[in-house]
């Protein structure tokens, strides 16, 4: 892993990119400026989620060169780091408990998501975890949901159509699926659900569906919930790791979705600022040059934080004019950039984002 050119990251974010790579593909083949800014670094990888990777590759890059970190922000990620393992450890417990389960109960079942790609990091206990993620035929759905609910301490709002529900045990969020459309249209649920069958019928590969669907996954946070390079950087690990990804259906996924332009803006992103080595059967997947995207795929996460969550800090520390204004320039801004993205993507799929900010007024 090199990369030689980021000139389409601002040179203020080097730094942080830099680190971030270390601690994805554990070598050091980048200078650090010579003045890192380490607040700064430590407020984008709580804001992206990836705090306990950039810790580790501060951890490396201090054994290796040279670095003065700062020991308040030294703390602050060791500390960062010490809740994460924590979490995990905690989080994975209870994934062993509901598999078995599952598994008593006679359900069929995947681990989709971030528990299923956590696995795919050289160090999974140093990526931020979140809720367990488990889809299953739907016709399985109603016996996992009579499982769970006696255990539950509150469950969520069951979706019909979705053929999803929440269940809160203990602090760990459990959800179960029967499908797992991204609201990017018909087309792409269509495809999405066959594939799924695929893998149920065992036909298509996990790590062929999880290739897919985590872009979708990704791509469903650039829209909507608001996009953080701990997506991005779990779709770059299961490609770097996925030994069993059959291209070739893969391929053919992404033409039936109508999404060739999305995938090779992502993929593009992957590789020039996540360090991701391109392969050729991931390259014939590419077929545009996409650097620009990558400029706007990182001010769209910069700007909104993992799940959006700058946006609404944003919002609520203006004044009422001030901050009526910034919302209705940022929609402008979001949807252009977004068309220049995914051009695909109609006024229906962005009409969201638009009543996302109004409620904001």
């Amino acid at each position: 892993m090199s990369v030689t050119d980021n000139k389409y990251i601002p040179a203020e974010d080097r730094d942080f990119f830099i680190l971030l790579r270390i601690g994805l593909w554990q070598r050091i083949e980048e200078e650090l400026s010579p003045s890192p800014d380490w607040s700064y670094i430590y407020r984008l990888a709580c804001e992206q989620t990836v705090q306990g990777i950039v810790a580790d590759g501060i951890s490396m890059y201090k054994t290796v060169r040279r670095c003065n970190i700062p020991q308040d922000i030294d703390d602050k990620f060791l500390s960062a780091v010490a809740q994460i393992v924590r979490r995990n450890y905690v989080i994975n417990l209870k994934q062993q408990e509901i598999n078995r389960l599952l598994t008593d109960s006679r359900i069929d079942y995947y681990v989709v998501k971030g528990q299923m790609v956590g696995k795919c990091y050289p160090k999974p206990m140093l990526r931020c975890s979140g809720d367990i993620d488990y889809l299953m035929p739907q016709s399985q759905v109603r016996i996992a949901q009579d499982m769970l609910t006696p255990l539950a301490s509150s469950t969520g709002t069951y979706d019909g159509y979705l053929q999803h529900q929440g269940f809160k045990l203990g602090d760990i969020e459990v959800e179960i699926h029967g499908a797992l459309h991204p609201r990017l249209g018909n087309r792409i649920d269509t495809v999405l659900d066959s594939l799924q069958d695929e893998l149920f019928a065992g036909t298509v590969s996990y790590e062929t569906f999880s290739c897919v669907y985590i872009f979708l996954h990704s791509l469903q946070h650039f829209h909507w919930r608001g996009l953080g390079i701990r997506q991005l950087t779990d779709w770059c690990m299961l490609l770097a790791s996925g030994k069993d990804i059959d291209y070739d259906c893969v391929r053919e996924a992404v033409s039936q979705m109508h999404i060739q332009q999305e995938w090779d803006a992502f993929y593009g992103f992957c590789v020039q600022s996540l360090g991701l080595q391109p392969c050729k059967a991931l390259q014939q997947l590419s077929s545009r040059n996409c650097a620009s995207a990558t400029v706007q795929i990182w001010q769209e996460a910069k700007e909104g934080g993992n799940m959006g969550h700058n946006r609404e800090v944003k919002a609520q520390s203006k004044n009422i004019i001030i901050r009526n204004t910034l919302i209705w320039i940022r929609i402008l801004r979001t949807y252009f950039r977004h068309r220049s993205i995914s051009p695909n993507t109609s006024l229906a799929k962005v009409k969201q984002n638009f009543i996302y900010y109004c409620q904001q007024l």
